[in-house]
């Protein structure tokens, strides 16, 4: 099972210090905090589900500072377990630049372009379904398999959105012209050489 950061995030009463400090992009702070729960025995060293939590989050927030921190102190991987780096790939969110770092970090840490977990669509389906057009670019750039227009064609069909619907629309213009019109800072962070 796989943690999926929701949109109710901000609208939760209560926080831990750690959620917070990462959605801050706050990498010592997050950093710190984690090691003090580890001596508290509030986290169990060895507890990749509470660890792949925390790259969630990053992901999904775009919090490139907490996910190299994060990242670096392989804390998903205590169990010795990816699934939770290909989850967070799944997840992530890219509106910004730091998005697209995270999309750099999460594949060069072991992430899977192509991983479906628990029955998910791949990271390419799902950026596309959900109207992500720089992730998607991403992931294409780094080797993954496009989807078909027929998946776009299809949430288009059932959002009624008008964001929504713009961002699939610019999807789907995407799909039948790959080559096209990449973006400079997609290029600058995914392509082959940036690496």
């Amino acid at each position: 099972m796989f943690f999926y950061p929701s949109d109710d995030f901000p609208s939760r009463r209560s926080y831990s210090l750690i959620e917070l400090a990462i959605v801050a992009d706050e990498p010592v702070l997050t950093m710190q905090l984690i090691q003090r729960f580890n001596q508290s025995k509030l986290i169990e060293p060895e507890d990749s589900i509470v660890g792949g939590q925390y790259v969630n989050l990053a992901a999904h927030y775009e919090a490139a500072k907490a996910m190299e921190a994060l990242l670096a102190a392989n804390i998903f991987l205590a169990a010795g377990t990816d699934q939770s780096a290909d989850s967070a790939l799944l997840f992530s969110r890219v509106f910004t630049e730091a998005g697209l770092k995270n999309i750099r970090m999460l594949v060069d840490s072991g992430a899977s372009i192509e991983a479906v977990v628990d029955g998910s669509p791949t990271p390419a389906t799902y950026a596309a379904s959900e109207g992500d057009l720089w992730k998607l670019q991403c992931l294409y750039l780094m080797g993954a398999t496009l989807p078909s227009l027929d998946v776009v064609e299809k949430r288009l069909a059932e959002d009624r959105l008008l964001d929504s619907r713009n961002a699939l629309e610019g999807v789907m213009d995407y799909l039948s012209d790959p080559q096209s019109n990449i973006s400079e800072p997609v290029m600058n962070a995914c392509s082959p050489s940036s690496t």
